[in-house]
């Protein structure tokens, strides 16, 4: 195995405007936005703002901050609101359209939306629901976020898998049965080299960090292997070698009791990595997604780790990379979109984003997509986009 760049990134038909048209009016697009307490947020807001500036005629795509409710990190999302002093200045913007994304179909999304969403209608603006999904997929999340896009509904709704799709399609007029918006990071960024030396990924920041035991050549791929969803330890077989990821039993099970909160409770203590440098004859590269809040024990916990307030670092290092083993969607997901071996160690149904694209054994196996499929389903989502009145 080599470090060798794969080039994902697709041939683009004359459908993808990269260049204002003469003649058009200028459309411009707000897509609400923050990533401090989860850099994955920054990889599908690239990847909208790319594929709305190719599919619309004169559009004009920005970034801006998000609701301040979602920098409340308290445990448990029935507690996020909008602070009581917050400028709610998303409630006073006036583009044409303002975007809503990712897992944004929670429980907590009238709540958050609600007066915006009433504000924003008012004045005019329409709003774009691109590569929404779930965060529960629970009947209860589901009528609350209904109910409120009966009253304000999408001029476009676009899932990001089918699941979502099926559930919300009849709420807009053009709906599409699409895909998440980080797979278009590689149009947007392509990793320069490095001399880092062959590495893997570890990101693990909802679980404990498993060590690692590579077997010699040779081995021949396993059956009857625990499942990564219920067991301590997980085999499977790469790149000739068989791999064993195990697992600190007690602080499992306690990651499982506390969710996200497990890493800021024992992160700070030391506990939540180990100081494995290799796996095999490859290093050890331990990133994490969370900067905010703040904590250097948590995110330093062991050799070679990297955080940082950007996200052009992690795709240069995902896009690199010969394994990434994780528990964090978006993690897998852009180490997928690069041509990448990714396994996700997870038991959320928001793996249905991978599946989406054919990545549906990426939490039994180190998986990699067909990246014809990939490159097709990103033409598709644009050329929906491109069809759309506006």
């Amino acid at each position: 195995m080599s470090p060798e760049i794969v080039d994902a990134r697709p041939v683009h038909s004359s459908s993808m405007r990269s260049h204002p048209l003469p003649g058009h009016k200028p459309i411009t697009v707000a897509i609400p936005i923050g990533w401090s307490t989860n850099i994955g947020n920054a990889f599908f807001a690239e990847g909208i703002k790319y594929v709305l500036e190719r599919a619309i005629p004169n559009c004009r795509a920005v970034l801006l901050t998000d609701q301040a409710a979602f920098l409340n990190l308290m445990p448990g999302r029935n507690y996020r609101h909008e602070p009581p002093n917050s400028l709610r200045y998303l409630d006073h913007i006036r583009p044409d359209y303002v975007v809503v994304a990712g897992s944004c179909l929670t429980e907590q999304f009238p709540r958050i939306w609600g007066e915006s969403f009433r504000r924003l209608y008012q004045a005019g603006t329409k709003v774009l629901l691109i590569g929404a999904g779930h965060y529960d997929y629970s009947a209860r999340e589901s009528q609350l976020c209904r109910d409120l896009l009966k009253q304000y509904p999408p001029h476009v709704f676009i899932s990001r898998d089918h699941r979502t799709y099926e559930g919300f399609h009849d709420l807009s007029k053009h709906s599409y049965d699409g895909i998440d918006c980080s797979y278009f990071v590689p149009e947007v960024f392509e990793p320069i080299k490095t001399d880092l030396p062959p590495y893997i990924i570890l990101n693990f920041d909802k679980t404990p960090e498993p060590s690692i035991q590579v077997s010699a050549n040779g081995a021949s791929p396993l059956s009857g292997s625990p499942s990564p969803a219920t067991s301590h330890s997980v085999r499977f077989d790469f790149g000739g070698h068989e791999w064993l990821l195990q697992f600190p039993r007690i602080r499992l099970k306690l990651s499982r009791l506390l969710d996200k909160g497990y890493a800021f409770a024992v992160g700070p203590l030391g506990l939540h990595g180990t100081r494995q440098r290799q796996a095999g004859e490859m290093m050890i590269v331990r990133t994490d997604h969370a900067l905010n809040p703040l904590m250097l024990r948590r995110i330093f916990r062991g050799p070679n780790a990297f955080a940082g307030d950007l996200p052009y670092t992690y795709y240069n290092l995902y896009g690199q990379t010969e394994l990434t083993l994780t528990d964090r969607i978006h993690a897998a997901l852009v180490t997928l979109s690069y041509g990448r071996p990714a396994m996700l160690i997870s038991r959320s149904g928001r793996a249905s984003i991978i599946e989406r694209v054919g990545g549906g054994d990426v939490t039994r196996r180190p998986t990699q997509l067909d990246m014809d499929v990939l490159s097709r389903e990103k033409q598709r989502m644009i050329d929906f986009l491109s069809s759309v009145p506006w």
